[in-house]
C-alpha cells in the first residue's frame, strides 16, 4: 500500500523540479504526508488513541489529514468510516494540490474497501452461524430418528419373538 502511495509523490519525467518552483513544494507536502502516514503506522493503538484526543482537525488540512491517518490506523469499523469521510473532505478540497487530492482519494478508497470487507465478513459470519445452527438442528433430528429406528427395530424383534412362542 505504501509503495502505491509513494507513487503519487513521484514527479513526472517531463516536469523538472527547476522548471516549476512550486512543484517542489507541492511534492514535499505529499512526501510529508506519506512520512506522517508511515510514522502513524508504527504506533500502537494506545498511542493512536492518545494522539487522536489532541488533534484539532479544524486547525488545518494537515491536521485533518493527520486525523484521518490516525483513525485509519485503528482496527474498528467506526474509525474507518471517520477516516473515509475525512479523506473524502480532503479529496474535495480544491485548495490542495492535485497530488494531495489523489492521495486523499486513494486513502478514501482504501478505507471504503476496509468497510466493505468488514460488512461482507459480518454477512458471511451471520450466514455461517445460521448454517452451523441448521447443521446442529439436523444432527439432533438425525439422533432422534436413529432412536426411533432403534425403538422400531426392538419392537419388531419383540413381536417376532412373541410369534415364535
Amino acid at each position: 500500500m505504501l509503495a502505491v502511495l509513494a507513487g503519487c509523490a513521484v514527479q513526472p519525467p517531463d516536469q523538472a523540479a527547476g522548471d516549476h518552483p512550486a512543484d517542489s513544494v507541492m511534492y514535499a507536502t505529499v512526501e510529508e504526508w506519506l512520512d506522517l502516514q508511515q510514522e502513524v503506522g508504527e504506533l500502537g493503538a494506545a498511542d493512536v488513541a492518545s494522539r487522536l484526543a489532541t488533534v484539532d482537525k479544524s486547525a488545518s488540512t494537515g491536521q485533518l489529514y493527520y486525523y484521518g491517518v490516525l483513525n485509519q490506523q485503528l482496527k474498528t469499523y467506526g474509525a474507518w468510516t471517520v477516516a473515509r469521510d475525512t479523506f473524502r473532505m480532503l479529496q474535495a478540497d480544491q485548495a490542495l494540490t492535485k497530488q494531495q487530492r489523489q492521495l486523499a482519494g486513494i486513502l478514501r478508497q482504501y478505507n471504503q474497501n476496509r468497510i466493505n470487507s468488514y460488512a461482507r465478513q459480518r454477512v458471511l459470519l451471520n450466514e455461517s452461524a445460521k448454517l452451523q445452527q441448521n447443521l446442529s438442528d439436523s444432527e439432533g433430528e438425525k439422533q432422534q430418528l436413529a432412536k426411533k429406528i432403534q425403538a422400531l427395530t426392538e419392537l419388531e424383534a419383540a413381536i417376532s419373538t412373541r410369534r415364535e412362542e
